[in-house]
């Protein structure tokens, strides 16, 4: 394995290339070893319990063995060993999850398996961790909001007749903001400063790491590792969530908007100028989305979605597909981003927009989660109902 090293001896930052890949690599192996482990433990525990007379009170006897048979091992309580078991049982004999399982932390399978109430919830969170690489708080922050609910929800959003099937995967019906912190009253142009800070503290704060020493009972004992010649087992973690200190003592962000809108989202600018004629016309913000291959302007409007913002983004597309776009990117996808809107007053305004456009919404806290499950199993049942497969809704 050879590495090529820059001939300036000032520059060795390949050398810390090199060093960071591997700790990525050794993290990675670690979790798949632990979450291994503990569908095996899950497994063994299931069976125990299966055919002992006192049914899950065979783990209490369990634990009580690990503890007396080696006490320095922690995190198999009567607690720890009932979650292993619970995982096991959750996901035995499920293909959607057997590539999955070993690419997540036990914490978020853990966060997964407690606030998720359906099949369908499991396995979505399940990829998108995988996919997104979220921590602990970042997890905790999508189930929250419900983001599950809400993708599913904008899956039967309206939109007009020239929007490409793929772009429901990418563009949500409402977003939730509450992390920008905007005082009761705000403009436009604060909603778009706050955004905008929002992206960058996250892009300045990506890079801080904290070193945080190995498990010893992972790989032995510390005595153990110094008679193998390793003094030290560091594993590096980027840090992107709020409250968790890291080695300067100073807090790191949760990339609020990067969460919220997905890995795909690039910034590309804010009041991004486009002439047409003599004229210079702004565009609130300007991205380009990775997974779409198109440029996507996004509209700001503080009051109720009104059908004359249909007339604006489209000219903001036109503008944009002329004069901006490349030969190899796909037409540009305009959002116009609202505080209110009536579906129905949507559906009218985009019926005969030949321009592919969608109207979302923003919320600036928390919503009510039980009643976005309720309106999603309203949709799902009036679908079957129908004759429709509730796979439309998966």
């Amino acid at each position: 394995m050879e590495h090529e090293i820059t001939s300036n001896p000032g520059d060795f930052s390949k050398l810390i290339t090199i060093i960071d890949d591997a700790r990525s690599r050794a993290l990675k192996a670690v979790n798949a070893e632990l979450i291994q482990m503990y569908w095996d433990v899950g497994a063994c525990l299931s069976d125990l319990c299966a055919q002992s007379e006192f049914g899950d009170g065979i783990i209490d006897q369990v634990a009580s063995f690990i503890a007396r048979e080696n006490p320095n091992i922690k995190g198999f309580n009567r607690r720890g060993l009932y979650r292993m078991k619970q995982f096991y049982e959750a996901y035995r004999g499920d293909e959607f999850v057997s590539p999955l399982v070993t690419q997540i932390s036990w914490t978020n399978h853990l966060l997964i398996l407690s606030g998720c109430k359906s099949r369908e919830e499991r396995h979505f969170y399940l990829a998108l961790c995988a996919r997104e690489q979220y921590s602990k708080r970042e997890l905790e922050r999508q189930i929250n909001s419900a983001y599950f609910e809400r993708y599913m929800l904008s899956r039967t959003k309206p939109i007009s007749q020239r929007v490409p099937g793929d772009v429901r995967d990418s563009i949500l019906d409402t977003y939730v903001l509450e992390f920008l912190d905007l005082p009761d009253v705000f403009s436009e142009r604060n909603l778009r400063k706050a955004i905008i800070a929002n992206l960058k503290q996250f892009i300045l704060g990506q890079h801080r790491t904290i070193w945080q020493e190995a498990p010893a009972w992972i790989f032995g004992s510390i005595q153990s590792l110094e008679n193998e010649g390793i003094l030290y087992v560091f594993l590096v973690f980027q840090t992107e969530e709020v409250g968790q200190k890291d080695g300067c003592g100073s807090q790191t962000q949760l990339r609020g908007v990067a969460l919220e809108f997905g890995k795909d989202f690039t910034l590309v600018g804010e009041e991004y100028r486009v002439q047409v004629g003599n004229t210079d016309f702004f565009i609130d913000l300007l991205f380009y989305n990775r997974a779409l291959s198109c440029l996507v302007p996004i509209e700001l409007k503080l009051g109720k979605f009104r059908p004359e913002h249909i007339g604006q983004i489209n000219f903001y597309l036109e503008a944009l597909d002329r004069d901006v776009r490349k030969p190899n990117e796909n037409p540009s996808v305009g959002v116009i981003l609202c505080a209110s809107k009536d579906d129905a007053v949507v559906e009218y305004a985009l019926s005969r927009s030949i321009s592919p456009t969608l109207v979302s919404d923003y919320q600036l806290c928390l919503p009510d989660k039980q009643l976005l499950q309720n309106k999603l199993r309203e949709l799902t049942e009036l679908a079957l109902e129908n004759g429709e497969s509730d796979e439309s809704f998966c």
